[in-house]
């Protein structure tokens, strides 16, 4: 059964979090794995979200624990943020802000790390329609057509 209050989203937003952080720290990530018997490969399984059984969810705890928890919590909202201005000031070429979207996403979300997972899928979704869109009238179509679906949660 998936956890719905999670505090930080695994994935590459928070896997390169962590690894900084001990970088920062005169240390290595793969140092903290050899000292506590786990492959980095596994290691970073759980930082991707890839282990979310319970050894992988120990193991997330444990890296971000280590790494200093509040450290985490500070640069990851700092990098969430910047990927949602990011993001932002991707679909402004168009002609089109996403405040109104970002607002209703605040709106719904739990913690910050639904809105970076809901964030990344809206922009992975939106950059996909874009690519295939033949000219100018067909991006701003699936905008509008995003922005009415984001506005209506």
């Amino acid at each position: 059964m998936p956890q719905k209050n999670i505090e930080f989203q695994p994935g590459a937003i928070l896997h390169d979090v962590i690894v900084g952080a001990f970088r920062a720290s005169g240390s290595t990530f793969e140092t903290l794995c050899n000292e506590n018997g786990i492959l980095p490969r596994t290691a970073r399984n759980s930082t991707f979200g890839q282990g979310r059984g319970s050894v992988g969810r120990k193991n997330l705890e444990r890296f971000i624990d280590a790494a200093g928890r509040e450290f985490i919590r500070s640069a990851y909202l700092r990098r969430v943020t910047d990927h949602y201005h990011y993001i932002r000031k991707g679909a402004g070429l168009a002609g089109i802000t996403l405040d109104a979207a970002a607002m209703a996403v605040l709106a719904k979300a739990d913690s910050w790390a639904m809105i970076a997972r809901d964030l990344e899928q809206f922009r992975r979704g939106l950059k996909m329609q874009i690519e295939a869109a033949q000219t100018y009238q067909d991006i701003q179509d699936i905008l509008a057509t995003a922005m009415e679906a984001i506005t209506a949660l």
